[in-house]
């Protein structure tokens, strides 16, 4: 589902060896929601870390995009 939703915020922290924990809180119709997923891919993690504001939460999303995108898609639908 193509929407426009914002990334207003988007944070990280350790979840085990080699794996973090990205959570991510979208913002569409003035409606706030978060969303969680955890990653391995540390390279674009890293990546991701050395990055600021606007870049860096666009960063982080995209590290987890693949995993939230049927519930964001969910969420969308019952705002609509």
């Amino acid at each position: 589902m193509k929407t426009e939703i914002e990334i207003y915020h988007a944070s990280a922290r350790p979840s085990g060896y080699g794996h973090i924990e990205i959570k991510v809180e979208l913002m569409h119709k003035d409606e706030h929601k978060e969303f969680a997923a955890v990653t391995d891919n540390m390279p674009d993690y890293d990546e991701a870390n050395r990055l600021e504001g606007d870049e860096k939460r666009n960063a982080l999303y995209k590290l987890i995009e693949h995993k939230i995108n049927d519930s964001v898609d969910e969420w969308i639908e019952e705002l609509n």
